[in-house]
């Protein structure tokens, strides 16, 4: 196999041995947000006795690349996410099958737009000595699987979950305390919960608008009122995860403490994590326990694997991955077009959970 030019290769034992002192120092600098905000970060110059001058300038290009493409892309899903917002304010203002429909629309793009940030979202358990505390955001914006019987109505149960407990006050705070409670499933904040309350389980357009018509019904009020909540509350997270991602703030301060051979190993670490937990647990899924839109997961499905294709070129041209380990020949050729029209074949399926596989086992290696 004719091999491309990457930039370096990168030393195993020597690394790993890095690595674990870096993590080790990094036990006692993870401050809180307040205590890193305008620190003067010392860099450090472990990746020094490694790499060359060359090979370290043009492995920081690489890396500031990256980094800049997830700020730009932090920006855009609060954005998005701000109109989202804005949207379902409309709809309860007035309940209509045109008005949910654009809402169920701006949920989709924004949801897309987010998965370009799903690499970061894995950092805390890549690397849970420097990112354990970011690690209830994500938990707020993106949990997965959800229970939706902990939410509303689902299937042939009816009179379940929060909207239907009356024991629970529907509010910000109460709500943040009822999330995720006793297990992460157990999710009333973030994406997936929000989808729920806007499709429900199984049921129309025009059956959702009822659900939200006002009628002096007390359970229709208290869906009103989480919708309205839950659509808040995921703005302002996804807002304060734009400032974390920004400089200066934490995200963004701990990443860039770590030499640049360890921001690469941790990108190679959370793609796999990416893969495994947002990718391939869905699609090993085939109970499907889930819950999400039915018509929009072959679109999710598309952009992730755009997202873990960025990635891997990062990861190769930083000559971290061999190149045979790859996903873009299922996103390049037919399965493709499949995606775009909905349909993934079970060969196609299988295809795409071998290649994950292996970029996942390559990156643990």
């Amino acid at each position: 196999m004719k091999k491309r030019n990457s930039v370096l290769s990168l030393p195993s034992t020597p690394f790993l041995i890095v690595l674990f002192v870096l993590q080790f120092c990094l036990l006692g600098c993870n401050e809180a947000p307040e205590q890193l905000q305008g620190e003067t970060i010392t860099e450090t110059k472990t990746e020094s006795l490694l790499l060359s001058q060359d090979d370290e300038l043009k492995l920081k290009k690489l890396v500031a690349e990256y980094w800049k493409k997830v700020r730009v892309s932090a920006s855009d899903n609060r954005q998005k996410l701000s109109v989202l917002n804005e949207m379902v304010d409309d709809f309860l203002s007035n309940p209509s099958d045109e008005s949910l429909t654009a809402v169920k629309e701006q949920w989709i793009e924004s949801y897309l737009s987010y998965q370009a940030l799903a690499t970061v979202a894995q950092f805390h358990l890549s690397m849970p000595n420097v990112y354990a505390d970011q690690r209830n955001i994500w938990l707020a914006i993106d949990p997965y699987p959800i229970a939706v019987g902990y939410i509303d109505d689902f299937g042939p149960y009816k009179g379940v979950g929060i909207v239907n407990d009356l024991l629970v006050e529907i509010n910000e705070t109460s709500v943040r305390s009822q999330h995720a409670i006793t297990d992460p499933s157990e999710a009333i904040l973030g994406y997936l919960p929000l989808a729920f309350l806007l499709w429900g389980d199984n049921i129309s357009n025009a059956e959702r608008v009822d659900d939200y018509k006002i009628n002096g019904n007390q359970n229709i009020q208290r869906r009103r009122q989480l919708l309205e909540v839950v659509s808040t509350a995921l703005a302002n997270d996804v807002k304060v995860l734009e400032q974390w991602l920004s400089d200066t703030g934490q995200i963004d301060v701990l990443f860039y403490r770590l030499p640049v051979l360890a921001q690469i190993e941790l990108i190679k670490r959370s793609s796999a994590a990416f893969a495994e937990y947002s990718i391939l647990a869905v699609l090993q899924d085939e109970a499907k326990d889930d819950w999400r839109p039915g018509e929009i997961w072959s679109k999710v499905l598309s952009v992730q694997v755009r997202q873990l294709n960025d990635n891997i070129e990062l990861l190769k041209a930083a000559n971290t991955l061999p190149l045979d380990i790859s996903v873009e020949a299922i996103e390049n050729n037919e399965a493709s077009t499949a995606l775009q029209d909905d349909v993934f074949s079970k060969n196609q399926n299988a295809r795409l959970i071998e290649s994950l596989e292996r970029l996942v086992n390559e990156a643990k290696n």
